[in-house]
């Protein structure tokens, strides 16, 4: 088989749209700009607005900018500007880019994501006065109730996956900040992480519709990148400090394991070349929490640890050969080594995220959601990757379709689990039910060249390895049908399900 005839880069994506953050919302369409709020854009700073979420929540729009005298604004700016005309200056020579801006920012938006506004305003969309500071912030603060809930709903879908802050502590420190008087609220960097994960915690709500769930996330996350605007101070950097103290250091190792894995999962999924390279924070520095760091749980540990063994081999062995478009094994010996490197870092797991099966898994979640969680965002990573190192292939080094079939059932039955029994964070976790879906339609491509190639076409209709790839396609198409019907319907899932259907 050839490499043209293996999706084995599996960049697809509907509309030109070809990834996206854990931290996205559900199955994102085809690069669009979010729609603007009307309440949103005010053209005075003296106007009161209220929040996408809450009616009585106000705060300051963004002041209308002074008129450039360039004739682009309306009224009698065109005239107004005559009188203060200026000698036209002579225009300074630069070297010509391969692409101009507007080609290079469209091609790398079509390349990203619409998370948070990208793709609209960047970073985010813009909501601020320049002398509202932090207590304009502040102000769009919800109720504690609504922020109780929000935040309960990130420690419950978002933590599990990116366990990276101590709930004792931060609770802590947010019980005492509603205690404060109004000008004693000047921690801008906690201002900013609040918001930061009511902004992931709104996308798991269920009671909203996806419109306004979509625009309140991304309104919080404005507000939690403007925060960030008034930090006084460098203290909350995730560089390990040799002074700090060792929970704050064990804080600062789990922030840089999430920035790690997320960052080389998703340049896995869009063949870019992995950015988390340079760092002298090992896994083996990650220490056995005592009472004394807080909340202590000897399953997160061991999940972390996990994670961090396997991402630093896919960004060595997978990340990097697939950005720069050459094969990831060169021999046979070397491949052989790198499916034994893999099984080793698999061993390493823990029992409870490897001996399980659907209903196993079923009742755990019954008594512990968290470890179900962990178990299949782990399973689904691992078994993904060895999947690409089995399709992968050289002029010395061919497919194994077989073992590529078995990676790839275990890894898209890590989604149908997910689906069963979370299935509005099937939704929501874009990374999960995007990988699901190259899984499929690497499946489908090793399906159809085994049914063209004469040796293995009587192979193909009587194996039940065949056979059970096949209904692995099938399933997925019901699930991207149920995802592309109703109110939270997307046009990706409805393009999905044609590109999977040839296969069936």
């Amino acid at each position: 088989m050839s490499s043209s005839q293996i999706p084995t880069d599996l960049s697809y994506g509907s509309g030109g749209h070809t990834g996206d953050s854990v931290l996205s919302t559900s199955a994102a369409s085809a690069v669009s700009a979010l729609s603007p709020i009307s309440i949103l854009t005010p053209t005075s700073a003296s106007t009161l607005y209220a929040s996408p979420d809450s009616a009585n929540q106000p705060f300051f729009g963004a002041k209308s900018e002074p008129d450039d005298g360039d004739g682009a604004s309306s009224g009698g700016s065109v005239a107004a500007a005559g009188s203060y005309a200026e000698p036209a200056k002579k225009k300074q020579k630069r070297n010509k880019p391969t692409l101009s801006c507007y080609e290079c920012v469209e091609r790398k938006t079509k390349a990203t994501s619409n998370v948070f506004g990208v793709g609209s305003e960047h970073p985010f969309a813009n909501y601020w006065t320049c002398e509202g500071g932090l207590p304009e912030v502040i102000g769009v603060l919800p109720e504690k109730l609504q922020a109780d809930i929000l935040l309960s709903q990130y420690f419950e879908c978002v933590d599990p996956v990116y366990p990276i802050i101590d709930r004792q502590t931060f609770y802590l420190e947010y019980e005492r900040f509603w205690t404060l008087r109004e000008s004693e609220k000047t921690d801008a960097a906690f201002v900013g992480l609040v918001f930061t994960m009511m902004a992931l915690g709104t996308q798991f709500v269920s009671t909203t519709n996806p419109k306004d769930r979509k625009q309140t996330s991304e309104f919080y996350a404005s507000a939690g990148n403007q925060a960030l605007q008034f930090k006084k101070t460098d203290e909350r950097t995730i560089q390990v400090i040799p002074t700090a103290s060792e929970f704050d250091k064990q804080q600062r190792r789990k922030l840089w394991q999430a920035v790690l894995v997320q960052d080389t999962f998703l340049t896995v999924l869009l063949s870019l070349p992995p950015n988390a390279t340079h760092t002298d924070v090992r896994v083996d520095d990650f220490m056995d929490e005592s009472a004394s760091f807080g909340d202590v749980n000897p399953t997160d540990i061991a999940y972390i640890r996990g994670s961090w063994m396997l991402a630093n081999l896919v960004q060595e062995t997978i990340s990097s050969p697939r950005s720069l478009d050459v094969p990831i094994c060169f021999t046979q010996r070397q491949k052989s080594k790198l499916v034994a490197d893999f099984r080793a870092v698999y061993r390493s797991f823990p029992d409870v995220f490897r001996s399980w099966d659907q209903e196993s898994i079923a009742q755990l979640a019954c008594s512990n959601k968290r470890v179900v969680r962990q178990t299949l965002f782990l399973s689904s990573n691992y078994y993904h990757n060895l999947m690409l190192v089995h399709a992968s292939e050289s002029p010395d080094v061919p497919v194994n379709v077989r073992a590529t079939l078995e990676a790839a059932h275990e890894a898209i039955t890590s989604f149908f689990v997910l689906f069963t029994l979370f299935d509005t964070e099937a939704r929501v976790w874009w990374v999960f039910h995007h990988r699901a879906f190259l899984e499929a339609l690497c499946i489908g491509s090793v399906l159809r060249e085994a049914g063209r190639d004469p040796a293995t076409a009587d192979q193909f209709l009587r194996d039940p390895l065949f056979a059970r790839a096949k209904a692995d396609i099938t399933r997925m198409v019901q699930i991207l049908k149920i995802m592309a019907d109703g109110e939270q319907g997307t046009e990706d899932a409805r393009t999905r399900v044609a590109v999977l259907s040839e296969f069936l």
